[in-house]
């Protein structure tokens, strides 16, 4: 189940990680849907590891 410091963490993540500007962010069921600025959409969790994870489609 995701937390304040993990979705804190997610975020942070994906703003240093993933190429283009997130648009919208949606919390749903302990799960963090995001679309970004070039249309794609997917979604970021915490692996068992504890590290982050997107997934996302390919660039087109």
């Amino acid at each position: 189940m995701l937390n304040t410091r993990n979705i804190s963490a997610l975020l942070r993540w994906a703003m240093e990680n993933i190429g283009y500007p997130i648009d919208e962010i949606n919390a749903l069921d302990g799960t963090v849907h995001i679309r970004l600025s070039d249309g794609r959409t997917g979604f970021l969790y915490m692996g068992e590891d504890g590290c982050p994870r997107a997934v996302l489609p390919a660039i087109a």
